[in-house]
């Protein structure tokens, strides 16, 4: 699995600092997102309690939580699509200059339909999934640490549990 993902990193060519952007808000998109534990902490923790409190702060952390989860998972979903459709293009761009120093005996003897279908429908689902792909994945790896880095915060045997429960 790694290795296809090292395929893909490689593949993005000069858009690889984009797609590094990318995974890098993907996981700052996380820790907005685990902020919704922290919030659900308090809440829990002064219900236990029985004291009387405000709902205010727990709103706050909230809406915190997923307004920057909205704008890391806006900017990472653009630029994941961005590093797609030029990594394809400069791949088509890079097939196209080697067949023009192929010998034209070539075409007669191969299939031009398989060259065709190379530079459009295998390069579009490239264009379409890897970026997307690589993102994901990673961003899977990175939303796991987003959540047992928070749930340690708000309580290290909790942090404990999940790693242990990860492993």
């Amino acid at each position: 699995m790694f290795g296809v993902l090292r395929k893909i990193f490689a593949f993005a060519g000069t858009r690889r600092g984009l797609l590094k952007k990318a995974m890098a808000v993907s996981l700052l998109g996380a820790l907005f997102a685990a902020l919704q534990f922290l919030a659900l902490m308090l809440a829990l923790d002064r219900i236990v309690g029985g004291a009387p409190f405000s709902v205010w702060p727990i709103v706050g952390i909230l809406l915190l939580s997923i307004l920057g989860h909205i704008a890391c998972a806006y900017y990472s979903t653009n630029a994941e699509t961005d590093t797609g459709y030029h990594m394809a293009a400069e791949k088509r761009v890079r097939i196209g200059d080697r067949l023009r120093y192929i010998p034209m005996g070539y075409f007669n003897d191969n299939s031009l339909g398989n060259i065709t279908a190379v530079v459009t429908t295998t390069l579009g689902d490239v264009e379409n999934s890897a970026a997307r792909c690589l993102v994901l994945v990673i961003g899977g790896f990175l939303n796991t640490t987003a959540l047992c880095l928070m749930l340690t915060f708000a309580d290290w045997r909790l942090g404990l549990i999940a790693v242990l429960g990860i492993l």
